[in-house]
């Protein structure tokens, strides 16, 4: 099996394996991952794919994601206060966490997101998947780069210090692989799709991510004037909700 195929089936379970009806306790499983790239290098596109994957694995009418680009550490609640719909399969991207005043304490709720989705949804059984995604790893959180499940990294970080770490996780031979292929994108634009695959400390390999059908601007297709109206800020100053740059995927 190909790293791309492997991390996709350990990424996204069958539903029959989490949706049995059956839970009398919080059984919903999750998920969290990061997404490292310098700019440009494909990061969100690679989130819009695992979206796409996730419909197509499991149907529209079960998945719903979220996505938004965090400005300050109160974007976290703000997140947690509005991003759930009944559905049982929710997927959560949150972008740019480089240069956020975040602290890990801040991101403690995101590591109990089961919990979250309980009791916002009072669902027993479901899947929730947390994407962050940055591009240095000197100014993000330790638990973003310690407490992930999966890590896909699209680039060579050029800072020392960044780039130590990721060879610490990946290796020679996969930071030579990475470079190589960043040599090629301009003449071969779909390397951009090259990303070399982490579960916790396994390494899969280099997998191609696969060009998804949208865009981060073109989702309108699946956008919901519904879900606009009940996923609404809870900023108390006009001047604050109009700082959250928020776009709902499904």
């Amino acid at each position: 099996m190909n790293p791309l195929d492997e991390f996709l089936d350990r990424l996204y379970p069958p539903p029959h394996l989490f949706l049995t009806g059956t839970a009398i306790d919080n059984a919903i499983k999750e998920r969290h991952l990061f997404i490292f790239g310098g700019q440009g290098e494909g990061k969100t596109a690679t989130a819009i794919f695992l979206v796409e994957e996730a419909v197509r694995r499991y149907g529209l009418e079960l998945v719903h994601a979220y996505r938004q680009v965090i400005n300050a550490s109160e974007d976290l609640s703000y997140i947690l206060e509005n991003v759930w719909l009944q559905k049982p399969i929710v997927i959560i991207l949150i972008e740019d966490t480089t240069n956020i005043a975040l602290r890990d304490e801040h991101l403690v709720p995101f590591f109990r997101i089961r919990d979250e989705m309980e009791k916002a949804t009072c669902q027993r059984e479901g899947l929730v998947l947390t994407i962050f995604s940055g591009h240095r790893f000197h100014d993000t959180p330790k638990s973003l780069r310690s407490d992930m499940d999966f890590m896909l990294f699209k680039s060579v970080p050029t800072d020392k210090w960044d780039r130590d770490f990721v060879k610490a996780i990946v290796g020679e031979e996969a930071i030579t692989a990475l470079e190589q292929s960043e040599k090629k994108r301009l003449a071969e634009p779909q390397r951009i799709g090259d990303t070399f695959i982490i579960h916790k400390h396994e390494r899969l390999g280099l997998g191609v991510f696969p060009k998804p059908t949208a865009t981060k601007d073109n989702f309108t297709p699946f956008y919901s004037p519904t879900i606009q109206q009940q996923i609404t800020p809870t900023a108390k100053k006009k001047e604050d909700r109009q700082e959250f740059r928020i776009r709902l995927f499904w």
